[in-house]
């Protein structure tokens, strides 16, 4: 979690936007299996992928390897960062990952 008040913040910070990835993806899955498979459906797979999941992806893959992630050593950050591309990847497939380099 950290070890200087500076990391503690940092950590906290990643979380709360990793947090934010899995609960959009969650709660559009619940959504969307109200929708009728079909037409509907794959309209808001693709609103949702294009106005949500990946700018979320963009913002994380221009932060990963830098200074601004993280911390510098395996943390929490890392095991909820591996969570949440799990998660993508269930509901959406690997492929959604592939254009990013993180």
């Amino acid at each position: 979690m950290g070890s200087t008040d500076f990391e503690k913040i940092k950590v906290e910070n990643w979380l709360e936007f990793l947090l934010s990835i899995l609960h959009s993806v969650w709660e559009f899955e619940n959504v969307i299996d109200g929708y009728q498979k079909g037409v509907q459906a794959s309209k808001k797979r693709s609103q949702f992928l294009s106005e949500t999941l990946h700018p979320m992806l963009n913002s994380l893959d221009r932060q990963l390897g830098t200074d601004d992630w993280a911390l510098g050593f395996y943390s929490v950050v890392d095991i909820v960062l591996y969570s949440a591309m799990s998660v993508i990847s269930k509901y959406w497939g690997e492929g959604v990952l592939g254009s990013y380099k993180g």
